[in-house]
């Protein structure tokens, strides 16, 4: 459903306020729009046989966005942070003699995408990349529930890595110009990525 413009630079004001929300200002701009903007983070997809996981990724990513003082919901006038999960891998740590493998490593590598409530891609970072240990039990039971706690000490830094790349990397000062576009009524969203230039914390 088409958004009217009043809610859709609604949408956008409210997104700039989530960033500013956590301690984000730009020097000589003390008048940028606030407002309790909602985001949405629905269910991580994957590639891998894992997808389980992915409501674990998704639901560390809310957290971290309410510790800092975000409102998550669904609904037309949210922002949408959405994952994909793109490899889950694991091999051996450490050894105990030639065969016996005492402790594993897994790695998870995802790729995210913060978008507007019309949809317009806002900021993307691809290919993120973080490992953890775990130890190998003698009972398989006792491994998987060292492998979920590896995955969830991941999913936990990933959510804290994603958040303050999103922040640093000035998302708030492009969306303020994608509002700006939409006033005018002019220029296409082309999207912005986690390499794009932006205004940095002093």
């Amino acid at each position: 459903m088409l958004l009217s413009c009043p809610r859709r630079l609604a949408g956008i004001c409210g997104c700039i306020f989530f960033l500013i929300s956590c301690g984000y200002r730009f020097a000589g701009d003390p008048s940028l729009p606030s407002g309790d903007a909602p985001v949405h983070v629905p269910l991580f997809s994957s590639r891998s046989v894992e997808a389980a996981v992915g409501n674990l990724f998704a639901n560390d990513l809310s957290a971290e966005l309410r510790r800092n003082g975000v409102t998550v919901r669904s609904g037309p006038d949210a922002a949408v942070f959405s994952g994909r999960i793109d490899f889950i891998k694991s091999d051996t740590a450490a050894r105990e003699g030639l065969l016996s493998s005492v402790e594993r490593r897994i790695t998870v590598t995802l790729s995210v995408t913060l978008s507007d409530p019309d949809g317009n891609h806002l900021w993307k970072a691809e290919k993120l990349e973080e490992s953890d240990t775990y130890t190998v039990m003698t009972e398989k039971a006792a491994t998987d529930a060292n492998k979920i706690e590896a995955l969830g000490r991941i999913s936990r830094r990933f959510a804290e890595r994603i958040f303050d790349m999103a922040e640093q990397t000035g998302v708030a000062m492009r969306m303020q110009g994608f509002g700006a576009k939409k006033r005018e009524g002019g220029g296409d969203d082309k999207g912005w990525d986690d390499r794009a230039s932006g205004p940095k914390r002093p």
